[in-house]
């Protein structure tokens, strides 16, 4: 059986390793795009492969920026 992987990454931590800032990491986890888990004094914690889906978001958006679809 698998063990799931600890929330043991502020954002601070995971915006270093994606490559992004703080608020980008926010906005990502208020949108339900990254998991997070608050602790008891209101940190939020993530999981370290939400690193991954982070960095690709960005990749993702920076790709289609500039394109309008109407």
């Amino acid at each position: 059986m698998l063990t799931p992987e600890p929330f043991d990454t502020t954002s601070g931590e995971l915006a270093r390793v994606a490559g992004i800032n703080q608020d980008t990491v926010r906005l990502y986890a208020n949108l339900n795009l990254i998991e997070s888990r608050r602790l008891s004094n209101g940190t939020r914690v993530f999981q370290r492969s939400a690193a991954a889906l982070a960095r690709r978001l960005r990749e993702e958006r920076l790709t289609y920026r500039g394109r309008r679809t109407s």
